[in-house]
């Protein structure tokens, strides 16, 4: 029976801390998800542009959020429904939870993994995530 899923990942929010005027700011989030059956894995992706004033200018980036944890160098996020959890990998982004020291404009690219054979109800799915952009005092 194919179970076809609808995932929503709502509320990702960018936050710049320190001063007014920042050197980085996060430009653009996207996350790129597409419909999940049980049946196979599904791949998806995390993209985060960083804008910066110069070319020198350093930042650290951090992704925050109540369902979000840690397991060796991967991020483990949990997805919820009506009562059901949907598990989602971020392979080797284990540095967003700890603050990843990035330098300069660029954009970062994280692959996201859903595992198969989550049988979950048909609906939407959501998940909180903060992105948090803080300046490299010297």
């Amino acid at each position: 029976m194919n179970r076809l899923l609808t995932t929503l990942l709502c509320c990702l929010s960018a936050a710049a801390l320190g001063s007014a005027r920042a050197a980085c700011v996060v430009q653009q989030a996207q996350v790129q998800l597409p419909a999940y059956s049980a049946q196979q894995a599904s791949l998806g992706q995390l993209n985060i542009t960083v804008l910066c004033q110069d070319p020198g200018d350093e930042a650290v980036l951090e992704l925050e959020g109540p369902a979000l944890r840690v397991s060796g160098d991967d991020l483990l996020l949990s997805l919820r429904g009506r009562g059901e959890a949907l598990a989602l990998t971020v392979p080797s982004a284990a540095p967003l939870r700890t603050g990843l020291r990035i330098m300069g404009t660029q954009t970062l690219s994280f692959p996201l993994r859903l595992a198969a054979d989550q049988w979950v109800p048909v609906g939407d799915y959501d998940l909180h995530l903060t992105l948090l952009l803080r300046p490299v005092r010297p």
